[in-house]
């Protein structure tokens, strides 16, 4: 499973990290900014950079970066 550069680029500008801070294993545990509304602006960087729309019920799957890259996986050309 590789991480794709669009993803590092949202994680980045949501959750300011940088691009050696993002791993697979990466989940909201580790991300002190990853809130609910981080959450909420992620969600929304991600169907803007990957052109697609998450329902709600992937939304709340997303509690780590190897379940959206899953998820993203199945909706867009990732």
């Amino acid at each position: 499973m590789v991480i794709n550069d669009k993803i590092i680029k949202v994680f980045t500008l949501i959750f300011d990290l940088t691009p050696n801070q993002i791993h697979i294993d990466l989940t909201q545990n580790d991300v002190v900014k990853w809130d609910s509304l981080a959450q909420m602006q992620l969600v929304a960087a991600l169907e803007k950079e990957f052109n697609i729309e998450l329902k709600l019920d992937e939304v709340v799957t997303m509690i780590s970066l190897r379940a959206i890259i899953n998820i993203l996986e199945k909706k867009s050309s990732l």
